[in-house]
């Protein structure tokens, strides 16, 4: 038995033809998120980019981009907050 036969028996592989191979692959737990995918979240333009690619490109109702409405609305409030809290430590 060769080392191909017996990589493919434990991987549970068919091979189609010469380096093509078939199989099946299980998932390995939740999504991985890498640091510029949570920085890139974060950002207002992210979200506003895919509300305007959904309605330009795929004619997106407001259920559809409601997903992307919500973090724009929250980093709106944010900013607000923090910029109203600045402004009135100026007014004292």
């Amino acid at each position: 038995m060769s080392v191909l036969d017996v990589l493919l028996e434990q991987l549970d592989l068919e091979q189609i033809e010469t380096n093509l191979f078939r199989g099946v692959s299980m998932p390995m737990g939740g999504p991985r998120v890498f640091g510029g995918q949570v920085i890139g979240q974060a950002l207002p333009l992210t979200h506003y980019l895919r509300i305007v690619r959904g309605i330009l490109l795929k004619g997106n109702g407001f259920e559809q981009i409601m997903p992307n409405l919500w973090p724009i609305a929250l980093f709106l409030l944010i900013s607000l907050t923090i910029g109203l809290g600045r402004y009135r430590r100026t007014l004292d």
